[in-house]
């Protein structure tokens, strides 16, 4: 029973271990006329090249988002359908509240170009605060990216947003 219920759970959660394989469980929910978004886990990153493996990853989840049927349609809210959700931590093997200004320097151009590939293709990106150390440190990087970057902001349709743990108390 106990394995029956971890396994319900998961298909719940967990399409499948890649983008293609859950290909069949995203055309399910969007026959339900639910949304969706593409979580592109990443652990804890200590080194430049795991950093580039797991951008390499996130954009070619927003490459495959990209082409389909979803892509550049709105949802109820006025959200693109087409969602990846990253872990903006994992673009750099360096994250520290405690030197902004360098996790800033680090992070930025892979940011960037995360965002600059998802507007090109209609994909929403949920960028996800998502260590508590980090938590205030992330939404300052994407502000002060899209600061920067004007092209990356849309006022018709929303392309980017900021993913909180809602039961911290302080994230209220």
């Amino acid at each position: 029973i106990v394995r029956r219920g971890v396994r319900f759970v998961g298909r719940t959660f967990i399409a499948g271990e890649g983008i293609v394989q859950s290909e069949r469980a995203l055309a399910g929910l969007e026959r339900q006329g639910k949304s969706f978004t593409i979580d592109q886990l990443g652990e804890l990153v200590l080194t430049e090249a795991e950093a580039n493996r797991y951008l390499q990853r996130v954009l070619d989840t927003i490459e495959y988002l990209g082409t389909r049927a979803e892509a550049g349609r709105l949802n109820q809210a006025g959200i693109p359908l087409a969602h990846v959700s990253i872990k903006v931590s994992a673009l750099s093997s360096f994250c520290s509240g405690d030197d902004p200004e360098e996790s800033y320097r680090r992070i930025a151009p892979r940011l960037k170009r995360v965002l600059e590939f998802a507007r090109d293709r209609g994909v929403f990106i949920n960028a996800d605060a998502e260590h508590y150390p980090t938590r205030d440190l992330i939404p300052e990087i994407l502000f002060r990216v899209l600061a920067e970057h004007p092209a990356l902001r849309r006022t018709d349709a929303p392309l980017v947003g900021v993913v909180l743990q809602a039961y911290l108390k302080d994230a209220l």
